[in-house]
């Protein structure tokens, strides 16, 4: 096993243990909940991506580009939904466009589970074993990803500013590990992509890392505990 998978795996491991952690703190939760669903499909994500490296077959190889980018759009849907929860909720948000936002998330992601050419040109990769990356749908799936990011991360701001004490302490921390996380992870995975470079998209996930030790720090040291209850 060469290095690249077995960070993935250790990677994929700690955020699963970390996730199970976060949810049996306080399973009824939506806080919890949602960070929860953020940190399994950065397991998943992790996972797609040492099938990736894993796999010489180019139809395989598509099978899991394709759950490799539906898993990083679930991470961003459950991130947003994260903040908007994080440590409490300070706009409204009906149910219904919660809704019309997870029917949307699962419609987009069976369309790029169907399609072969959304991502990349998959005449290339079976015939020549190349892959080019289409711009044009590429940077729709962006936009997506990089708006619930955005929105998600302004509310954190929002937030921060009319925040006292330890709430305001809590989003500060939570502010700086996920825009580093985000931040290295689009640099490393989504944007090398546009110039058909798909050699270090395995550090995205190494990143995650960065989340990971924010949170572990929240839930450990026990002046931070009361967001947990």
């Amino acid at each position: 096993m060469n290095i690249i998978n077995l960070s993935l795996i250790i990677v994929a491991t700690l955020n699963f243990i970390f996730s199970i952690l976060v949810l049996t703190r306080n399973f009824k939760s939506k806080i919890n909940l949602y960070f929860f669903f953020t940190m399994l499909f950065s397991v998943f994500w992790s996972l797609c991506l040492v099938g990736y490296f894993f796999m010489f077959s180019s139809p395989v190889r598509l099978v899991f580009v394709k759950l490799s980018y539906i898993s990083a759009l679930y991470i961003s849907f459950y991130y947003f939904l994260f903040c908007y929860h994080f440590p409490f909720k300070k706009i409204s948000i009906s149910k219904i466009l919660i809704f019309i936002l997870y029917l949307f998330v699962i419609l987009f992601s069976f369309f790029i589970s169907i399609n072969n050419d959304f991502f990349i040109y998959s005449d290339q990769l079976f015939v020549n074993n190349i892959e080019i990356t289409r711009p044009i749908n590429y940077s729709f799936y962006v936009a997506i990803f990089s708006l619930f990011v955005l929105i998600g991360f302004l509310q954190l701001i929002y937030k921060y500013k009319d925040s006292e004490g330890t709430n305001k302490k809590l989003i500060g921390y939570v502010i700086v590990g996920t825009l580093l996380s985000f931040l290295f992870g689009f640099i490393t995975n989504l944007l090398p992509a546009y110039w058909n470079n798909f050699e270090i998209a395995w550090l995205g996930p190494v990143f995650t890392l960065i989340n990971l030790l924010v949170i572990a720090y929240l839930l450990f040291i026990k002046k931070f505990n009361i967001i947990w209850k």
